[in-house]
């Protein structure tokens, strides 16, 4: 049984691992759009 809650553990840890990565990368790619979507935007008004 310990060992059984040691492995569901790290289990769910990996699976928290994984979403955070994933949160992570959607908040770098939010940014990215974010200042080439300001860019674009500067592009249209300057012309």
């Amino acid at each position: 049984m310990p060992y059984h809650a040691l492995y569901s553990s790290a289990l769910m840890l990996h699976f928290n691992n994984l979403k955070y990565k994933k949160y992570e990368n959607n908040k770098i790619n939010n940014y990215i759009r974010h200042v080439t979507g300001s860019i674009w935007w500067h592009n249209d008004f300057m012309q």
